[in-house]
C-alpha cells in the first residue's frame, strides 16, 4: 500500500522543505529519502493496526448482539488483544540489527532521527503546509510519552505473548489501555509523517477504503445438521 513510490515522495518532501528553509543543508535530501523509505514501511503497519481494531469492534459488537455467551467471541478477543500488543510495541521499538542486511524501523527510530534535525522542528507555515504543522515539534518528549505508555505492554509481550514466564504476575492491561496506546501510536505517526513530507497518510480505519470484508459473513459458513443425513445436505 502506498501513496506513491519512495522516489516521488522524496522529491515532493525535498520540494516541501526547500520552500520552508532559507538554507537547505547539503545532506538533507539524502536524510529525507531515508526517512521517507522508513515511513512507507511503517505506514502499512499503522494501517493494519487500525484495520484490526476497526474490524474487531464491528465483528465483536455483532457477535455479542447475537450470542453474548458464544465461546468463539472470547477466543477472537484474545487473538485480537495479543496481535494488537505486538502491533503497538514493535511500532514504537525497533528490533536489534544483528546482521548487515537487517534494517530495523520504528517510530522510536524515526523520532530520534528527527531530534538530530533541529531545522525541521519549528512551526511550518505557508500555502502548502497543513495548519496542524504550525507548532514546534519535540520528538524526544513525544518518544518518552510513547515509551512510558507501552511500558506495561512491553512487559506483557515479553512475558506472556512472545514468551511464557512462570515468574511474577504479568501486568494487568485493560481494554482502555490498549485503545489509548493505539491512538497514541496512530497520532504520532500522523504528525511526523506529515512533518516529513507535507502529505497526509491515511491510516485510520474510517478513512481507509477497505474491501467488503463483511461479505463472507452474509451467508452461513457451515452447514448445520437438523436431523438430516449428510447426503441430504449436499
Amino acid at each position: 500500500m502506498s501513496l506513491a513510490g519512495p522516489a516521488e515522495l522524496t522529491r515532493d518532501a525535498v520540494a516541501f522543505w526547500r520552500r520552508q528553509l532559507s538554507e537547505f543543508p547539503g545532506d538533507l535530501e539524502g536524510w529525507l529519502g531515508d526517512r521517507v523509505s522508513e515511513v512507507q514501511f511503517l505506514w502499512g503497519h499503522v494501517v493494519r493496526m487500525n484495520g484490526s481494531q476497526g474490524m474487531w469492534k464491528e465483528l465483536t459488537e455483532s457477535l455479542e448482539e447475537r450470542d453474548p455467551t458464544n465461546a468463539w467471541t472470547r477466543h477472537y478477543d484474545g487473538i485480537y488483544f495479543e496481535s494488537q500488543v505486538l502491533h503497538i510495541t514493535r511500532l514504537v521499538r525497533a528490533g536489534q540489527r544483528t546482521a548487515a542486511e537487517q534494517h530495523p524501523s520504528s517510530l522510536g527510530l524515526l523520532l530520534r532521527a528527527f531530534a538530530t534535525r533541529q531545522e525541521l522542528l519549528g512551526p511550518i507555515t505557508g500555502p502548502f503546509a497543513a495548519e496542524s504543522l504550525n507548532v514546534h515539534a519535540d520528538p524526544l518528549a513525544d518518544l518518552g510519552q510513547l515509551e512510558q505508555m507501552i511500558s506495561d505492554l512491553m512487559d506483557l509481550r515479553n512475558r506472556a505473548v512472545a514468551h511464557i514466564d512462570i515468574g511474577e504476575p504479568v501486568p494487568s492491561i485493560e481494554w482502555d489501555d490498549l485503545e489509548e496506546a493505539t491512538e497514541a501510536v496512530t497520532s504520532t505517526f500522523e504528525r511526523y509523517s506529515l512533518r516529513l513530507t507535507g502529505v497526509n497518510y491515511k491510516v485510520r480505519y474510517e478513512d481507509t477504503p477497505w474491501r467488503d470484508w463483511q461479505s463472507v459473513f452474509r451467508e452461513p459458513l457451515f452447514k448445520v445438521r437438523l436431523g438430516l443425513d449428510a447426503s441430504e445436505l449436499e
